[in-house]
């Protein structure tokens, strides 16, 4: 592994940023069809204590907002949306779902957290959440899992308690090797927020004996567990793992999104041949 990627892991922990416009979309307004299928196969990591039962099959989600959660500047987009996903997960086929190794630890966190599917909203000024029961399950076995954060193999696959059915599932690549400038897309929770997709982005660096490879997707703490989508095939490519420092305090008191430049990318990616089952 590259000593540069050491660094990263280093100084990074598992932080996001925005690399030149922020191009986060809700996930059922965004111009691709395919994506928007796929975004179906997503999950939020949601606390259980924040999924409050108001009628028979209909749960509200609840939570601080993204400004109570963050301190976040008036300005800064979303703020008045829920904040309560702690991580993302994908499904690639019905009842096995991936995410990151940090995000599901043990058993504990199967029965504390619940994965719930169709965490979105229409437009980013809604601020309430309602969601059926039938797309609430939890993990009931954790069939493989890597947390090393020295080197970054992050990953946990686990199967969930009920099967979840639908018209579309993610893909894993079994390609040896993605070369730069491939056009990809993020699909997940940034900053705990209802389901969003990036896709103004592509891969920076990749090498072929490297276990990772960086990306500039706007993504942020609580994108963990994230698929990284090619565009050109639609087959995840790796998981989000890592990233850069992505909120700063300014001189007013509150919280603002760091922005980058796009050749600057700290997103780091774990490669699907590391993710076992």
């Amino acid at each position: 592994m590259k000593i540069f990627i050491f660094l990263l892991f280093c100084s990074s922990s598992f932080a996001w940023t925005i690399y030149g416009l922020d191009d986060r979309i809700e996930a059922d307004r965004h111009s691709d069809k395919t994506l928007r299928e796929l975004s179906y196969a997503t999950a939020a990591l949601i606390h259980k204590k924040n999924l409050k039962k108001i009628s028979e099959n209909e749960f509200e989600v609840l939570g601080p907002t993204l400004q109570q959660q963050y301190k976040t500047c008036s300005e800064v987009r979303f703020n008045h949306q829920l904040s309560s996903s702690y991580c993302t997960g994908f499904l690639i086929n019905e009842s096995t779902l991936v995410s990151a190794g940090h995000c599901i630890k043990t058993m504990d966190d199967c029965k504390d957290y619940r994965w719930v599917f169709r965490y979105r909203q229409k437009n980013e000024f809604d601020e309430r959440i309602f969601v059926e029961e039938k797309d609430i399950t939890s993990c009931n076995q954790i069939l493989n899992r890597d947390g090393n954060n020295r080197e970054a193999i992050d990953y946990a696959t686990v199967k969930l308690n009920k099967k979840v059915i639908l018209p579309r599932y993610f893909k894993l690549s079994r390609k040896l090797y993605l070369k730069p400038s491939t056009p990809v897309a993020a699909i997940g929770t940034p900053l705990g927020l209802p389901t969003k997709i990036s896709s103004e982005a592509e891969v920076m660096k990749n090498t072929l004996w490297d276990s990772h490879f960086i990306v500039n997707t706007d993504t942020f703490e609580g994108s963990s567990g994230s698929p990284i989508v090619n565009l050109n095939d639609y087959q995840v490519e790796g998981i989000l793992v890592r990233g850069g420092d992505d909120l700063k305090e300014n001189l007013n008191g509150c919280t603002e999104l760091v922005k980058q430049n796009p050749k600057h990318s700290q997103e780091l990616i774990l490669k699907p041949r590391y993710i076992k089952f």
